[in-house]
């Protein structure tokens, strides 16, 4: 037998266990000596998404169309031995067909797809009468902080130590460290947030990547035009947040620091800004549950690098996020690769949605893209020079429709429709870009 079959058979032997022991302790938990009640819980989550691009590369004058269909599945086990102590374990696959692009990056693994282990680590929590509480975290675990602007594990986790305290529930103080697997590159942080409205909060982050080689839209590239001597990353953050029973809203401001060492002889020193924005009404109209958001995001440049967290949030289980369905713009890069020159996406933007009938969402949003940095010639940036942008990088129409049963069923499909600046001196290909994409979700 094959090594994978094997260990595909004996992963598979350990999910058919974990079945049959979370039904047994459905029913009947056990006790274990000290007379506490233990518990197993099982989660499975399957995603299945069929996208249909009409036009996906803008780097050149083709239209180069594209059919794509994913796979992702999950099946979380989590223990409680008590209140206190707590192990999880996440076993996930994830499958990709139709994809022979580089532009379908994305954070797991795209050649031969197997299980994987997604994220095991244990929960640990002080007594909760305490004057202080804290909780530690030990493993492979989901981070993310704030807007995930700066650092988000990107529905794959980081093997990491954290630890989380409460002081008198006045503030709060989250700090970790964690390493990558399989290369030299360590990333670490720690977050302050104050307890009253709006919610304050303060952090600082940064990243060690000595492995030789620098990423590329997020993803460890050991190609030659990415070989680098070492890249340091520190970031400070603040952000303002706060929300009732009729908005919500969110103000982030984060500065960049630190050194990329590509040889002995090319070095650059980072000092980049990033802000971020965005806020949200909730309520009814026409009789039906509505919300209407406005959305900002500003990226600085400086001497051709953009502000650029390695993990900044790009990816969700089952493809790329971001600001358009289509475009997909995070705080450094989009989905449509730019051409060479263009950095630092700003998005200006518009949202809303409603449920006008039981088990129904429908909604639309509109997004003006920008660049902080672009080559001598680029399209005019138009409104976008107010806050600096020097170039244009066009816009983008979404339309949704999601029909969703209870927590545990959703189907829908979503529509993007790009439109490229109509002048070859940004993009080559002027052509709009277009989206199909039906999504079925289900868990239990």
């Amino acid at each position: 037998m094959k090594l994978k079959s094997f260990i595909a058979a004996f992963l598979f032997l350990i999910v058919y266990q974990a079945c049959v022991f979370a039904q047994t302790k459905a029913t009947a938990p056990t006790v274990d000596d000290s007379g506490q009640k233990m518990s197993l819980f099982l989660d499975y989550n399957l995603r299945l998404s069929g996208d249909i691009y009409s036009n996906i590369d803008y780097t050149s004058q083709k239209t180069v169309p594209a059919n794509v269909l994913r796979q992702y599945m999950s099946i979380a086990v989590t223990g409680k031995f008590d209140e206190r102590i707590e192990m999880s374990a996440k076993l996930a696959y994830y499958g990709v067909a139709g994809s022979n692009n580089s532009i379908f990056l994305t954070n797991y693994s795209r050649y031969n797809p197997s299980l994987f282990l997604q994220t095991a680590f244990l929960t640990y929590k002080g007594d909760p009468k305490a004057e202080i509480p804290f909780t530690l975290l030990a493993g492979k675990q989901e981070i993310t902080y704030g807007s995930g602007l700066i650092i988000d594990s990107n529905a794959n986790g980081m093997l990491a130590l954290r630890g989380q305290a409460d002081f008198f529930n006045s503030f709060s103080l989250d700090v970790f460290a964690g390493k990558l697997d399989n290369i030299d590159f360590t990333l670490f942080g720690g977050n302050i947030k104050l307890k009253m409205l709006p919610i304050i909060e303060f952090g600082i982050y940064g990243e060690q990547n000595r492995s030789g080689f620098a990423f590329n839209r997020g993803i460890y590239d050991p190609a030659p035009e990415f070989a680098i001597a070492t890249d340091k990353k520190i970031f400070y953050n603040f952000r303002l947040s706060g929300e009732d029973k009729s908005y919500r809203y969110s103000i982030e401001i984060a500065r960049q620091t630190g050194e990329l060492v590509k040889s002995s002889t090319e070095s650059f020193t980072y000092g980049m800004t990033a802000f971020l924005a965005e806020g949200w009404w909730q309520g009814k109209m026409f009789s039906a549950k509505s919300n209407a958001g406005l959305i900002f995001s500003y990226n600085g440049t400086k001497e051709g690098y953009a502000f650029n967290p390695t993990f900044t949030k790009r990816y969700t289980e089952d493809g790329r996020t971001g600001y358009g369905f289509l475009f997909a713009a995070s705080a450094a890069d989009s989905f449509l690769i730019l051409p060479a020159g263009f950095n630092g996406i700003n998005t200006l933007g518009i949202k809303f949605d409603t449920e006008p009938l039981a088990f129904t969402q429908a909604g639309a949003g509109f997004f003006f893209y920008s660049a902080s940095g672009a080559p001598s010639g680029g399209a005019a940036p138009g409104l976008a020079q107010v806050y600096g942008a020097a170039a244009d990088l066009g816009s983008e129409l979404d339309l949704f429709v999601k029909y969703r049963y209870r927590k545990y069923f959703s189907a829908g499909i979503n529509f993007g429709m790009y439109m490229p600046p109509k002048t070859a001196s940004v993009f080559a290909n002027t052509q709009n870009a277009y989206l199909l994409q039906l999504k079925v979700n289900a868990k239990f």
